[in-house]
């Protein structure tokens, strides 16, 4: 009887933990999850195929899948920013120098190196978190900072 119990324990525990898992995941995928807070900001992350190589950016520079590049529908050309692979944990910084359609206000295009290093090749889509490293106007750093989290609310 006392065995009976302790493994109806553990089943239930681990159903649990499945069905909080499996919440949480979701949730990551959901439109509503996407907001931004004063610093982070969460999203979805695509990458560019490899056909890709070589054609122009919005920037005017052409596009490399060895370059730690990403695209963005609002910041700057030349923003630096770190990207979060929310699922792993891994992180790669990355600079805008494309973008991406305007509806997609939170989602990041990255590179194919850089996809790759975050683990994201074969996903499609993910979520993940990024915040900005250096915004392209290094002069007024923090007044930049500032209009870039402004135009992702």
């Amino acid at each position: 009887m006392r065995n009976r119990m302790y493994n109806y324990k553990n089943t239930m525990r681990f159903l649990v933990a499945l069905i909080l898992i499996v919440i949480t995941y979701c949730e990551a995928f959901s439109q509503d999850s996407i907001k931004t807070s004063d610093s982070l900001i969460f999203g979805k992350a695509t990458y560019y195929g490899r056909k890709f190589n070589g054609r122009k950016t919005a920037s005017g520079e052409r596009y490399s899948n060895k370059a730690y590049t990403a695209a963005h529908a609002s910041f700057p050309f030349k923003t630096k920013i770190r990207v979060t692979n929310t699922l792993n944990n891994k992180q790669v910084d990355v600079v805008i120098n494309d973008r991406c359609r305007r509806k997609n206000k939170n989602v990041v295009d990255l590179s194919y190196i850089a996809a790759k290093d975050i683990e994201m090749l074969g996903h499609g889509v993910i979520p993940i978190s990024y915040y900005v490293l250096y915004p392209s106007d290094s002069i007024n750093r923090q007044d930049s900072i500032s209009k870039i989290m402004q135009s992702e609310k």
